[in-house]
């Protein structure tokens, strides 16, 4: 910033002021120099003088009072003669309010000037007077209901980019929420749900007394493998959550149909006894909604049966065709006392998204405990036999 600009940032809030005191000495200079000119130098003009250059002094209230303040400047126009103070408080007036008041005041003023001004001309000259006042009042009037007008456009056009500025920021603030939402339900479908995982073999080597080696062999691989999936996993959220660029997050790929029998294999292999009964055919393109959903659906389900139920006896019953419904129902036995050393806690945080998920895919969703003690999960998704555009296949 250089030192002009600087200089002008400081004078800037002071400039209502100075022209204030500049108006008030110019309206000042004018009633006495009307007092010299007039060569009446008798106490009563001096008097008349003296008051009115005393009510002049009350411009400096005119934003404040400009009603008031108008009709001092009538006033002192009918002693001295002068109209200036009245004129600048009619343009005052006019900057403030534009109604019957202003009106009013200007046709009295306009005609206070001309009675005033007619006692120092001839009688002929009164019409003339007159129309000379009308066209002084009117003038400054008008300057003052522009200058009244173009502030209130000028401060609507403010508060209008203010109040876009803040919506701008409510939607960019929700955005944000909706988008941490977002990564947080993907971190706890797919992170909890491989962690689990990786609890269910090193549970089941914990309960073994004697494991061969190449069990231990096969469990540490698949813990390795599997926490190594959870940890890119956790990676590509945490960098999500790091970037602070405005550019939006690319979409990470999405779960389709066909990659639900891999995630039931997963489950099996960790030892969850596992009957499926899948009747849809997976392969089938599907919209991303709908295998998102649906894959969601019972991979948290699972993830709930390697925390509560490890080892429960499970059924997965999958069926629909396009043009129908996909429905998944997912039942798992009472826990067995033996799998309480890999029991591992929930929130119950999972349900509440997969609801929200089957809901935006315009499906319906139930769960609840079995009279056996076990637990369902079931879903209907409608599935279209007329594929969007970008299906997911």
């Amino acid at each position: 910033m250089t030192a002009l600009e600087e200089y002008r940032r400081r004078l800037e809030p002071r400039l209502p002021r100075i022209r204030d005191i500049a108006l008030l000495a110019a309206t000042i200079f004018v009633l006495v120099g009307r007092f010299v000119q007039a060569g009446d130098h008798s106490a009563q003009a001096f008097w008349l003088s003296a008051i009115s250059v005393a009510a002049a002094t009350t411009l400096w209230w005119r934003r404040r009072y400009p009603i008031a303040i108008t009709c001092v400047g009538i006033l002192v126009c009918a002693l001295s003669g002068s109209n200036l103070m009245m004129l600048v408080a009619i343009c005052t007036l006019a900057v403030r309010r534009r109604d019957r008041w202003l009106w009013i005041l200007a046709v009295a003023g306009a005609l206070t000037d001309a009675v005033s001004e007619s006692f120092r001309r001839t009688a002929e000259d009164y019409p003339t007077v007159l129309g000379s006042a009308l066209f002084a009042i009117a003038a400054f009037a008008v300057l003052g209901a522009y200058i009244g007008l173009r502030r209130a456009y000028l401060d609507g056009l403010h508060d209008r980019v203010r109040q876009a500025e803040a919506e701008r920021e409510a939607r960019a603030a929700q955005a944000r929420l909706a988008e941490r939402s977002r990564i947080a339900r993907e971190m706890h479908d797919v992170v909890a749900h491989k962690v689990s995982l990786i609890a269910l073999h090193a549970g089941a080597l914990q309960v073994t007394r004697a494991p061969d080696a190449d069990r231990v062999h096969r469990s540490a691989t698949l813990i390795a493998d599997t926490a190594r999936g959870a940890l890119e996993d956790l990676r590509g959220v945490l960098g999500v959550l790091r970037d602070s660029s405005d550019e939006p997050a690319p979409e990470p790929p999405q779960p389709l149909l066909r990659d639900i029998p891999a995630l039931i294999a997963a489950s099996r292999a960790a030892g969850v006894p596992i009957a499926e009964d899948i009747r849809a055919d997976l392969d089938r393109p599907a919209p991303s909604v709908l295998a998102h959903a649906a894959f969601r659906v019972t991979q948290e389900a699972l993830t709930n049966i390697h925390k509560h139920a490890a080892g429960a006896a499970t059924t997965i019953a999958i069926d629909g065709a396009p043009g129908d419904r996909l429905s998944i129902e997912i039942v798992n036995a009472a826990p067995a006392e033996s799998s309480a050393t890999t029991t591992l806690g929930g929130s119950g945080a999972g349900l509440e998204g997969l609801s929200e998920r089957v809901m935006v895919a315009a499906g319906t969703f139930e769960h609840g405990p079995t009279a056996d003690g076990g637990f369902r999960v079931f879903a209907s998704l409608p599935w279209p036999s007329r594929q969007p555009d970008s299906p997911s296949s």
